[in-house]
């Protein structure tokens, strides 16, 4: 490394502000959105609709991302949800097609699933939004969970920190302290010295005590919520 080359600390402003335009941005819809066809194992074909749920707190810091996904197995009746409690299943059976033996599924078939695709979302999407609403209410009450228990942790240091200096302060104003060190110029320096510093460390933690708890537990407040439709996924019967 030459002088070409800066390093910088991951709490440098520059390197924060950087860090937030990520974070906020995500991945673009574009590179997500789409229709998929991939080859199962399974012996019915089945449509799997998913989205993404992301949470954004102040200064659009990101608190929560959750993939949602419901799936229905294709056949002569209309499309019908699975229930959610099937949710694990269905995410098995899309992590086995992604990691498929290579087989590939006919052209025919691909073409016919395609041409289903807006009636199929059209059909899954009101149980996808259900879904949808009820993570982010979920993921919303775990973090406020969470600010309100980490402010409450904070504030009780802050409590014990506060208390330790009036007991301390306490004992340099008592008559066992001057008993002790006398009142000779250099002692009373000093003592006099601790005193200040015991009293502008007071000072700050009251005015910790009254503003940070209830900045962390505002860090974790959601201010937006983002829903994004990832796309569809079709899984075929590699004998089907």
């Amino acid at each position: 490394m030459d002088d070409s080359v800066a390093q910088l600390h991951l709490e440098h402003r520059l390197v924060r502000r950087l860090l937030a335009r990520f974070l906020s941005h995500g991945f673009p819809p574009a590179e997500l959105s789409g229709v998929c066809v991939a080859p199962t194992h399974e012996s019915h074909p089945s449509v799997l609709l998913l989205a993404r749920v992301s949470l954004f707190g102040p200064s659009a810091a990101r608190l929560h991302d959750e993939l949602i996904v419901v799936g229905a197995t294709i056949g002569p009746a209309p499309l019908e949800a699975r229930p959610e409690s099937d949710a694990p299943l269905v995410w098995g059976h899309l992590d086995a097609a992604l990691h498929g033996d290579g087989s590939t599924v006919p052209d025919g078939a691909q073409r016919r699933l395609r041409e289903r695709a807006n009636q199929d979302v059209a059909s899954l999407r009101p149980e996808l939004e259900r879904r949808v609403k009820a993570a982010a209410a979920d993921a919303t009450r775990k973090l406020n969970l969470r600010g309100q228990t980490e402010a409450a942790q904070l504030r009780a240091i802050i409590q014990g920190q506060l208390q330790h200096c009036r007991d301390r302060l306490k004992e340099l104003k008592g008559p066992a302290q001057l008993l002790t060190f006398g009142r000779d110029d250099l002692v009373a320096l000093n003592f006099d010295s601790d005193r200040e510093g015991l009293e502008a460390r007071l000072a700050t933690l009251r005015e910790e005590l009254s503003g940070v708890p209830s900045r962390v537990e505002l860090d974790y407040r959601v201010e937006v919520t983002r829903v994004l439709l990832v796309g569809l996924v079709y899984l075929w019967p590699v004998t089907g």
